[in-house]
């Protein structure tokens, strides 16, 4: 009986102690939430470089109002920092939501909405966009950067083709090798 009682006043004791530590543990734990984000004026496009763009890329819903945020996030930094925001009708919404999706390169344009966005329902008409660089871009790129800055002081042209004699240098041919053969294979008739 005395061994039942010191059983259990061991078991609630270590019940009591981890009981204790849980609170702590997860306090330390918990991840810190962002300060809430709420659009002000300075999120807008604030500069006008559509003037420095072909006048006949903007057709249709590629405005230059698009253009401008496009640019905009890209000098103000990632989706990190607030995002440039235009304004876009409801029935253009998909459509420019598609259009900034398929505008692929180092950087991907997507529609971008803080998790910690407190007034976003005061701006439904606004877009956002985020510029962000996807994490396994950035090996590819630190290994060509040094051809990209050696040929810095030339010409376009000059530079595409410098870069492209560095890529052909990386490739490796056997000698009698072939692609194989990717013929569609046809259905068997039961004939």
């Amino acid at each position: 009986m005395k061994n039942r009682k010191t059983l259990s006043l061991l078991l609630a004791g270590a019940m009591t102690a981890a009981l204790l530590a849980v609170p702590a543990q997860a306090a330390e734990q918990q991840p810190q939430m962002p300060a809430p984000y709420a659009i002000s004026a300075d999120h807008w496009s604030r500069e006008d470089f559509s003037q420095e763009a072909n006048p006949e890329v903007f057709t249709g819903v590629y405005s230059r109002e698009l253009y401008n945020t496009i640019r905009q996030t890209m000098l103000d930094g990632t989706s990190d920092t607030a995002p440039a925001y235009t304004q876009v009708s409801k029935e253009d919404y998909s459509v420019v939501k598609k259009l900034i999706g398929r505008m692929e390169g180092v950087l991907r344009y997507e529609h971008h909405v803080p998790q910690n966005f407190t007034d976003y329902w005061r701006y439904l008409d606004y877009f956002a966009v985020s510029a962000e660089m996807p994490e396994n871009y950035q090996a590819p790129l630190d290994f060509v950067q040094p051809v990209i800055e050696a040929t810095a002081e030339i010409g376009d042209r000059e530079r595409v083709e410098a870069f492209n004699d560095y890529i052909r240098t990386l490739l490796a041919y056997e000698k009698g090798k072939t692609l194989p053969s990717r013929r569609p294979s046809l259905p068997i008739s039961g004939n």
